[in-house]
């Protein structure tokens, strides 16, 4: 059984069973373009073997019919050279280059923010220590009080005062001369030079004002630099043909990943982001236009050309 053996039993069995093209690929998922192809048995319009195999199986299950036997007739019958993939030119290595120096940079950046916040903390709070400590002194200076007048100073008048009356309560002797305890004699010269003293006091020590501790700052918390990485952004634009694509998303399904298998139409567009590692295979390199976060990629590919790329975000 040939390729057109093959879509004609397809073709006749669908008509059989009533069913539409449309129908086809509401039900398998297929394009319309690809299911045409099937069934006019045009290998030139299918896309890599892979898929087209895959195709046959998923359109067999719809008609009931034995999906390996006729996934096996495609993969005898449709085959082509897979092309060794080409290494990466200068100019793309460039634009990858370009692409993981921004995130180095914007990186520094950020750790250089982070430093910069801790070090005016730790100045604040060594000011904040500093004014702290410096003010402890003065809360232990206690104000001097002066006894006698209200301004502290006490007059000659004021510090004799108490020794003349107490000459004055003192018993009289026989000849009437007041008796001076001896206590009181020792008192008085104290009392006749305290005045000069109290006079000195104010100047030498004066009452202390206590200082207010100033409040300490409150302290901020330095910001945390996050790790970010931006998804990166691959646009593929077909633009003279067909092509289909296969796109492994940071590993793919089986790594825990996204696979992505689409088929573009000449004007249709798809935009794939991935965060770490994408492989993008092309069944028709020489028909599409890539665009890498924005950017034009370079790719030299004629039609009909399978290629195989590959890209990292690190």
């Amino acid at each position: 059984m040939n390729l057109q053996e093959l879509g004609d039993l397809f073709r006749q069995e669908r008509e059989r069973q009533g069913l539409t093209i449309d129908v086809v690929v509401e039900k398998t998922r297929i394009s319309k373009i690809n299911v045409q192809a099937i069934e006019s048995g045009q290998s030139d319009l299918l896309p890599h073997p892979v898929y087209a195999k895959g195709f046959v199986k998923n359109y067999a299950r719809l008609l009931g019919l034995d999906p390996d036997k006729l996934a096996a007739v495609m993969a005898m019958e449709y085959t082509i050279e897979e092309e060794i993939p080409v290494e990466e030119s200068p100019r793309e290595q460039m634009v990858l280059s370009r692409g993981r120096g921004g995130f180095d940079s914007l990186r520094r950046r950020r750790m250089n923010l982070v430093i910069l916040v801790l070090a005016v903390l730790a100045i604040v709070g060594g000011l904040v220590a500093y004014s702290f400590l410096s003010a402890s002194p003065d809360k232990a200076a206690a104000p001097v009080e002066m006894i006698g007048g209200q301004g502290g100073e006490s007059t000659p008048e004021e510090a004799a005062a108490p020794a003349e009356e107490h000459a004055a309560m003192a018993p009289a002797d026989e000849d009437g001369a007041p008796v001076v305890d001896a206590a009181a004699e020792a008192v008085a010269p104290v009392a006749q030079d305290e005045p000069a003293a109290a006079t000195e006091a104010p100047a030498e020590a004066q009452p202390a004002v206590a200082q207010t501790p100033a409040a300490e700052a409150p302290r901020e918390e330095a910001p945390v630099a996050a790790a970010v990485h931006a998804p990166q952004r691959v646009d593929v634009h077909a633009t003279t043909g067909v092509c289909w694509l296969l796109a492994k998303v940071d590993g793919g399904d089986e790594h825990g990943g996204v696979t992505v298998d689409v088929t573009l139409q000449p004007g249709q567009s798809k935009l794939i982001r991935f965060d770490k590692t994408m492989t993008l295979k092309l069944g028709n390199a020489g028909a599409v236009s890539l665009r890498l976060n924005d950017k034009p990629y370079a790719l030299d590919a004629k039609q009909g050309q399978v290629r195989t790329l590959s890209f990292s975000a690190e």
